[in-house]
């Protein structure tokens, strides 16, 4: 069971790093010089929690195991997509 654990976190990490990072790339990067705070907070908080494959998988098990408030992550990815937001909350 623990390796199957491993994996559902595995496969979700890949699609929140990918979705992410094509956001902040493609959205707040080109914007990073007027983005008022909440934009900064948003880029911050994808960077910090889907910036790499071990940071989403640390953040998804975290989510799970109540190390982490989900709603905070659930509610930066609705940002991003209401799809996005579905599928982690489906994951939860």
């Amino acid at each position: 069971s623990g390796v199957l654990l491993v994996m559902i976190i595995f496969l979700f990490s890949l699609i929140f790093t990918d979705i992410c990072t094509e956001y902040r790339m493609e959205v707040l990067e080109p914007q990073s010089s007027s983005l008022d705070s909440s934009g900064q907070q948003l880029k911050d908080l994808l960077e910090k929690r889907f910036g790499s494959l071990d940071l989403s998988m640390h953040t998804l098990f975290a989510a799970v195991t109540g190390g982490l408030t989900w709603v905070e992550v659930s509610d930066a990815l609705a940002i991003v997509s209401p799809v996005w937001q579905l599928l982690f909350e489906v994951y939860i």
